[in-house]
C-alpha cells in the first residue's frame, strides 16, 4: 500500500475498521507472547530425542537412490492390427532370448541393424525414481546390478532393460542435520503444547 489511507481503505472494503484491525493484531502480539513464555521456553529438545528421530525419519535425510539403464524398445499399440502386434511380441521375446545369453547391446544392434522398429539405448545415464514410464519404474529399480528384465508390456509398445550401474541411497550423517532435526523436533513438540494448552484452557 502506498499510504496508511489505502490501506485503511482496503481494510473498509472487507467490512473491518482500522480500529478493530489494530485491536485484532494487538491481541494477537499478546497471545504469541504468552505462547512464547508459558510454552515455547519451557520446551526442551534433548540430544537422544533428536537421534530417535532421525533414526525414524532417516529417509528424509538422505539423497535419492539412482540407477543407470539401458534399453531395447520395440513400438507398438496395443490398437494395432492383430498380426501386426503379434509380430512385435514375438521380436521382442526372441531379443530377450538372444540378450541373456550373454549377448551385448552391440550384438543386438548388429543383429537387428537396419530394422527401424527395434530401438536400442544402450546407456539412458541415471535417472531417478519416477522419472520412467511407470510400468517401467518399478520393475527397473527392483532389478539388481547387470540384470535384465522380463519383456515388459506398456501402452507404446515392448521394452526389455539392463541395468548398468546402481546408486545406492546415500544417508547425510547425524551430525550434518542435527540442528535441522532439532527445529522440527521443537516445532513439533512446542505445536503439541499448544493444542493441549488450549485445552486445558477451555
Amino acid at each position: 500500500f502506498s499510504s496508511d489511507k489505502d490501506f485503511e481503505s482496503a481494510l473498509l472494503k472487507q467490512g473491518i475498521s482500522l480500529e478493530n484491525y489494530k485491536k485484532d493484531l494487538k491481541e494477537q502480539l499478546i497471545l504469541i507472547k504468552l505462547i512464547n513464555r508459558e510454552i515455547k521456553s519451557s520446551i526442551s529438545v534433548t540430544d537422544a530425542e533428536l537421534e530417535e528421530y532421525y533414526s525414524l525419519n532417516k529417509i528424509f535425510f538422505s539423497s535419492p537412490e539412482e540407477i543407470r539403464i539401458g534399453y531395447i524398445h520395440i513400438p507398438v499399440k496395443t490398437t494395432e492390427p492383430v498380426e501386426i502386434f503379434n509380430q512385435a511380441q514375438n521380436k521382442i521375446r526372441d531379443i530377450l532370448l538372444s540378450f541373456k545369453k550373454e549377448t551385448s547391446f552391440s550384438d543386438i544392434k548388429r543383429n537387428y541393424s537396419g530394422q527401424t522398429e527395434v530401438i536400442i539405448s544402450e546407456d539412458l545415464g541415471f535417472i531417478k525414481k519416477e522419472e520412467l514410464l511407470q510400468e517401467l519404474d518399478n520393475t527397473a529399480f527392483a532389478l539388481r546390478e547387470g540384470e535384465i528384465s522380463d519383456v515388459i508390456s506398456t501402452p507404446t509398445g515392448f521394452y526389455i532393460l539392463k541395468i548398468l550401474e546402481r546408486k545406492e541411497i546415500e544417508y547425510i550423517p547425524f551430525k550434518d542435520v542435527k540442528n535441522m532435526v532439532k527445529e522440527i523436533v521443537f516445532q513439533e513438540k512446542s505445536e503439541k503444547r499448544v493444542k493441549e494448552w488450549i485445552y486445558e484452557l477451555k
